[in-house]
Protein backbone atom coordinates (compact mmCIF):
# COMPACT_ATOMS: atom_id res chain seq x y z
CA UNK A 1 0.00 0.00 0.00
CA UNK A 2 1.61 3.47 -1.00
CA UNK A 3 -0.64 6.58 1.07
CA UNK A 4 0.19 10.11 0.03
CA UNK A 5 -0.07 12.41 3.07
CA UNK A 6 -0.64 15.62 1.33
CA UNK A 7 -3.88 14.41 -0.38
CA UNK A 8 -5.14 11.37 1.84
CA UNK A 9 -5.02 8.76 -1.22
CA UNK A 10 -3.66 5.64 -1.20
CA UNK A 11 -2.89 3.16 -3.84
CA UNK A 12 -2.65 -0.93 -3.30
CA UNK A 13 -0.39 -3.00 -5.14
CA UNK A 14 -1.54 -6.68 -5.38
CA UNK A 15 0.03 -9.37 -7.38
CA UNK A 16 -2.77 -10.11 -9.74
CA UNK A 17 -3.12 -6.93 -11.16
CA UNK A 18 -0.37 -4.73 -13.27
CA UNK A 19 -2.02 -1.71 -12.18
CA UNK A 20 -2.60 -0.43 -8.37
CA UNK A 21 -5.98 0.18 -7.11
CA UNK A 22 -6.32 3.68 -6.25
CA UNK A 23 -9.16 5.53 -4.15
CA UNK A 24 -9.07 8.87 -3.54
CA UNK A 25 -7.30 11.76 -5.79
CA UNK A 26 -4.60 10.72 -8.03
CA UNK A 27 -1.60 8.98 -6.47
CA UNK A 28 1.66 9.07 -8.63
CA UNK A 29 3.77 6.19 -8.41
CA UNK A 30 6.19 4.52 -10.95
CA UNK A 31 8.02 1.26 -11.38
CA UNK A 32 9.81 1.94 -8.31
CA UNK A 33 7.29 2.01 -6.26
CA UNK A 34 5.19 -1.43 -7.96
CA UNK A 35 8.73 -2.86 -7.57
CA UNK A 36 9.19 -1.93 -3.93
CA UNK A 37 5.62 -3.93 -3.27
CA UNK A 38 6.96 -6.74 -5.19
CA UNK A 39 10.12 -6.83 -3.24
CA UNK A 40 8.46 -6.78 0.01
CA UNK A 41 5.61 -8.74 -1.02
CA UNK A 42 8.30 -11.71 -2.01
CA UNK A 43 9.99 -10.87 1.51
CA UNK A 44 6.47 -11.19 3.49
CA UNK A 45 6.39 -14.39 1.55
CA UNK A 46 9.65 -15.75 2.07
CA UNK A 47 10.58 -14.52 5.80
CA UNK A 48 7.73 -12.65 7.38
CA UNK A 49 5.41 -15.37 7.31
CA UNK A 50 7.89 -18.19 9.08
CA UNK A 51 9.17 -14.89 11.49
CA UNK A 52 5.42 -14.75 12.27
CA UNK A 53 5.04 -18.38 12.89
CA UNK A 54 8.32 -18.26 15.17
CA UNK A 55 6.79 -15.57 17.41
CA UNK A 56 3.57 -17.69 18.18
CA UNK A 57 5.45 -20.72 18.64
CA UNK A 58 8.28 -19.21 21.56
CA UNK A 59 5.01 -17.52 22.99
CA UNK A 60 3.30 -20.61 22.81
CA UNK A 61 6.22 -22.60 24.63
CA UNK A 62 6.48 -19.56 27.41
CA UNK A 63 3.04 -19.82 28.04
CA UNK A 64 3.16 -23.32 28.61
CA UNK A 65 6.12 -22.89 30.58
CA UNK A 66 4.70 -21.00 32.85
CA UNK A 67 1.75 -22.95 33.50
CA UNK A 68 4.08 -25.95 34.20
CA UNK A 69 4.60 -27.52 37.75
CA UNK A 70 8.10 -26.85 38.92
CA UNK A 71 8.67 -30.13 40.49
CA UNK A 72 7.62 -32.50 37.79
CA UNK A 73 10.14 -35.54 36.55
CA UNK A 74 11.20 -35.42 33.23
CA UNK A 75 10.89 -38.51 31.37
CA UNK A 76 12.19 -39.27 27.94
CA UNK A 77 11.27 -36.97 25.41
CA UNK A 78 8.21 -37.74 23.02
CA UNK A 79 9.96 -35.84 20.18
CA UNK A 80 7.94 -36.14 16.36
CA UNK A 81 7.80 -34.62 13.44
CA UNK A 82 4.62 -32.78 12.67
CA UNK A 83 5.10 -29.59 10.57
CA UNK A 84 3.39 -26.97 11.87
CA UNK A 85 3.74 -24.28 14.08
CA UNK A 86 1.15 -25.22 17.00
CA UNK A 87 -1.06 -27.33 18.22
CA UNK A 88 -0.92 -30.76 18.25
CA UNK A 89 -1.45 -33.85 20.67
CA UNK A 90 0.58 -36.35 22.48
CA UNK A 91 4.35 -35.92 20.73
CA UNK A 92 6.49 -32.97 20.14
CA UNK A 93 6.11 -30.26 16.87
CA UNK A 94 9.54 -29.91 14.47
CA UNK A 95 9.25 -26.97 11.73
CA UNK A 96 12.01 -25.71 9.65
CA UNK A 97 11.75 -21.60 8.98
CA UNK A 98 13.80 -20.48 6.10
CA UNK A 99 14.95 -16.97 6.04
CA UNK A 100 16.02 -14.80 3.14
CA UNK A 101 17.44 -11.13 3.63
CA UNK A 102 15.20 -8.95 2.03
CA UNK A 103 16.92 -6.86 -0.88
CA UNK A 104 18.50 -3.52 -0.78
CA UNK A 105 18.10 -0.30 -2.38
CA UNK A 106 19.56 -1.15 -6.24
CA UNK A 107 20.76 -4.65 -5.18
CA UNK A 108 19.61 -8.18 -5.53
CA UNK A 109 22.41 -9.66 -3.25
CA UNK A 110 20.50 -12.78 -1.26
CA UNK A 111 21.71 -14.69 1.32
CA UNK A 112 19.80 -17.85 2.19
CA UNK A 113 20.13 -19.48 5.94
CA UNK A 114 18.39 -22.28 7.16
CA UNK A 115 17.44 -23.24 10.93
CA UNK A 116 15.66 -25.97 12.47
CA UNK A 117 13.36 -25.75 15.88
CA UNK A 118 12.45 -29.06 17.19
CA UNK A 119 10.14 -28.97 20.30
CA UNK A 120 10.44 -31.48 22.56
CA UNK A 121 7.31 -32.03 24.86
CA UNK A 122 8.07 -34.38 27.65
CA UNK A 123 6.12 -36.93 29.33
CA UNK A 124 4.68 -34.69 32.35
CA UNK A 125 3.59 -31.98 29.05
CA UNK A 126 6.64 -29.54 29.61
CA UNK A 127 7.46 -28.65 26.12
CA UNK A 128 10.98 -27.00 25.48
CA UNK A 129 12.66 -25.74 22.25
CA UNK A 130 16.17 -26.83 20.92
CA UNK A 131 17.37 -24.28 17.92
CA UNK A 132 19.95 -25.57 15.64
CA UNK A 133 20.74 -27.64 12.82
CA UNK A 134 19.27 -30.54 11.31
CA UNK A 135 20.41 -33.71 13.44
CA UNK A 136 20.35 -37.66 12.37
CA UNK A 137 17.73 -40.05 13.34
CA UNK A 138 20.26 -42.01 15.22
CA UNK A 139 21.15 -38.92 17.38
CA UNK A 140 21.87 -39.29 21.04
CA UNK A 141 20.26 -36.45 22.98
CA UNK A 142 20.86 -35.68 26.85
CA UNK A 143 18.14 -33.47 28.76
CA UNK A 144 18.73 -30.48 31.29
CA UNK A 145 17.86 -33.34 33.81
CA UNK A 146 20.46 -35.61 32.45
CA UNK A 147 18.22 -38.31 31.55
CA UNK A 148 19.89 -39.97 28.01
CA UNK A 149 17.98 -41.25 24.74
CA UNK A 150 18.31 -41.88 21.28
CA UNK A 151 15.46 -41.42 18.24
CA UNK A 152 15.88 -45.19 16.66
Amino acid sequence: MLASVETSAWAVFTAADADAQVSGPPVEYGPEEATHATDLRQWYHETGMAMVADHQLQASIERDSREATPHSVAGLSDAGSVNSAGGGGGGGEMREASSTSNRGVGGSRRRKSHRRITIHELRDGRRYAEVGSPTSRDSIHELRDGTVYANL
